[in-house]
């Protein structure tokens, strides 16, 4: 008797598997407060059990599980236990969005230790506090232009936890080790299992850390998002898909063979008929000479910040005219009006 959440006039629903209309009461203003409703649906069911047997006070040495000689895909075990790779050091995750292939981009060790990352708490069986972070399922990454808090609190909002975890760099990439959430339900853990860890890093003291890991549906063709300064003095964001043992890039996509070639022309067309948000896009990274480039055809602002080339870039720029200076912007909103005219790009 499992219940979903969806989304219905504006609203998210919580509704019965077989039923067409949501439960009394079910439908709220927040996906959280569905989430709450649908979980409270599932303790209130005798038939119901949690999917994961995780315990809620998981042995110590579940957080200090050593890493394989061997990259591992994120996995969770019969008994709740979660281990594996979130990304790996050699995996080159290559952005290639509309002509030649852009930089090879790939994760890098925490100058932190992940603290970033590591926000909350955990209580072990042997009675030790550990500092831990959260794998969460069921909604979408924070937008590319989002801050750092605003990112945080775009995970909370947005999406249900399925695993608390502890990162380190390992010999091989990010190594996750940690437990389920001990009432994760059955469609949790399906989805958990079924989808790829993708981590989001963000800007903190000056570097990139890691701020959380989102199970995802599509990771995007291994491709990553790179959001960019206004001024183009470097990266602030950057979305990376995890490792997964099925879908490696550099592996299965031979570079100039015919398979490369055609995932190549299918991102790039896509962005012609595909009706998508800013935030699902995979935007390049731009180099200096690219930028100065695009300034000379009037596609960037004369100093190379707000290259537009299309209307994934033109979103990007609509979202980041708040952190051009205030004396540059009317300039900023007149060259992303001229371009989004002249590339035909809906406000939609």
């Amino acid at each position: 008797m499992p219940w979903s959440v969806e989304r219905r006039d504006g609203q998210y629903c919580v509704v019965k598997q077989g039923d067409t209309s949501p439960v009394p009461g079910g439908c709220h203003a927040t996906r959280e407060a569905a989430i709450k409703h649908q979980r409270a649906l599932y303790a209130n069911e005798p038939s119901m059990t949690a999917a994961a047997i995780a315990p809620l006070k998981p042995p110590r040495d579940w957080f200090d599980r050593p890493e394989p000689d061997h990259p591992e895909p994120l996995t969770i075990d019969p008994d709740g236990r979660v281990h594996g790779h979130l990304a790996l050091w050699d995996a080159c995750h290559t952005g290639f969005l509309n002509g030649p292939l852009s930089e090879c981009v790939k994760a890098k060790p925490s100058r932190s230790g992940y603290q970033g990352f590591h926000l909350g708490t955990m209580e072990t069986a042997e009675g030790e506090m550990v500092p831990v972070g959260k794998v969460v399922y069921g909604g979408p990454h924070a937008s590319l232009t989002a801050g750092l808090l605003e990112a945080r609190a775009h995970y909370d909002r947005t999406s249900s936890v399925g695993a608390f975890v502890r990162a380190r760099d390992g010999k091989h990439g990010i190594y996750l080790t940690g437990a389920a959430r001990p009432d994760l339900t059955p469609e949790g853990l399906r989805d958990m299992r079924a989808n790829p860890p993708s981590g989001d890093w963000r800007g903190m003291n000056g570097s990139l850390e890691l701020i959380g890991a989102l199970a995802v549906g599509v990771p995007g063709f291994q491709t990553p998002q790179v959001a960019l300064t206004a001024s183009g003095e470097g990266v602030e964001a950057l979305i990376l898909p995890g490792y997964s043992e099925v879908i490696d890039m550099e592996e299965t996509v031979e570079r100039g063979g015919a398979s490369y070639t055609l995932r190549k022309r299918m991102i790039s067309d896509s962005l012609d008929y595909l009706d998508v948000t800013a935030e699902c896009l995979t935007a390049a990274a731009f180099t200096a000479d690219q930028r100065a480039r695009l300034a000379k055809t009037g596609a960037a602002m004369p100093d190379g910040s707000f290259p537009i080339r299309n209307c994934s870039d033109w979103q990007n720029a609509r979202q980041a005219v708040g952190r051009a200076p205030a004396g540059k912007r009317p300039a900023v909103r007149a060259h992303i009006a001229k371009r989004g005219k002249a590339l035909g790009c809906s406000e939609d």
